[in-house]
């Protein structure tokens, strides 16, 4: 982001993604959930967010795994540091 503030960004000074985030792979991989869901339900039935869910599946279970995580670091950490100072306190006093 600092690079793309200072200058013009283009193919040269962007870094390359990896192979499993490349556009062209993962619009197969969705075209081809989303035939799979064509065949098994019709095409009046197939469900555009099913597959769209299916298709983010992994990355939304991590997201929330990690997110679920950084709130009990965020809840538990103040709750360390107040135990501690309460040890302080019984050892000082």
């Amino acid at each position: 982001m600092i690079k793309g503030l200072k200058k013009e960004l283009n193919q040269d000074n962007v870094p390359p993604l990896s192979h499993s985030n490349c556009s062209d792979v993962n619009a197969r991989r969705f075209l081809r959930l989303w035939k799979n869901e064509v065949e098994r339900m019709g095409s009046e039935k197939a469900s555009l967010e099913k597959v769209a869910l299916q298709f983010q599946r992994t990355r939304l279970i991590i997201t929330t795994i990690c997110f679920v995580m950084c709130m009990i670091c965020r809840f538990l950490g103040p709750e360390e540091d107040n135990l501690q100072m309460i040890d302080i306190e019984k050892h000082n006093g």
